[in-house]
């Protein structure tokens, strides 16, 4: 079918199917809560009852990248706390938690607001680029309709 086609609009193609694709896997995706313990009830209670956005970091003490996130969210914290708050779970101590969101590799970190998933990345994250992630996800936040 794209045989013929200049390779500029294959790729042009090509890239607009994957955005399409990525962003209909995360719209409106819940947190399939049915794998957290009972003991991990803090957990729900820390997402649903907040009125801001959440950002949830999975990570490792081991793992270099998500040591390189935490230093970045620690120097932004002061910034976010009236705005987002932040909750780090070690994927080592809450294994059934991390499933419940389908994380495979770490750092990995999302945006909720009221139990929904905002928007979420993989990796580590430069300071500036992570304040922008976090601005743009929570203003997308709270332009969604609530129930």
């Amino acid at each position: 079918m794209f045989d013929n086609a200049p390779k500029p609009l294959l790729f042009l193609v090509i890239g607009f199917a994957v955005v399409v694709l990525y962003q209909a896997s995360t719209q409106e995706r819940q947190i399939d809560a049915s794998g957290i313990a009972e003991s991990d009830s803090w957990f729900e209670q820390q997402i649903y009852s907040e009125s801001r956005p959440v950002l949830v970091k999975f990570g490792a003490e081991w793992c270099g990248p998500c040591r390189s996130l935490d230093t970045n969210l620690e120097e932004i914290e002061p910034w976010l706390q009236d705005h987002v708050k932040v909750v780090r779970v070690d994927v080592d101590q809450q294994r059934a938690l991390a499933g419940s969101f389908g994380v495979t590799s770490i750092p990995h970190s999302f945006i909720l607001y009221r139990g929904k998933i905002v928007s979420e990345r993989k990796g580590s994250m430069a300071t500036a680029s992570l304040k922008t992630w976090i601005v743009q996800s929570a203003e997308t936040a709270y332009r969604t309709p609530t129930p």
